[in-house]
């Protein structure tokens, strides 16, 4: 299962409640100084293409 974040003290480009889901995005927040305005979820895995 894949993780999103969804932020909960707005900062940046990110609002209140915006889900960050692309993982160098994901990685980028974890390891900066807004780890902490934000919950780790997880994330429904992607349907695979028909």
């Amino acid at each position: 299962m894949a993780i999103k974040l969804i932020v909960t003290q707005e900062f940046g480009d990110y609002p209140r409640g915006c889900e960050i889901t692309e993982p160098e995005a994901i990685a980028a927040v974890l390891d900066g100084d807004n780890a902490t305005n934000v919950v780790k979820v997880n994330a429904p895995d992607p349907e695979p293409a028909e």
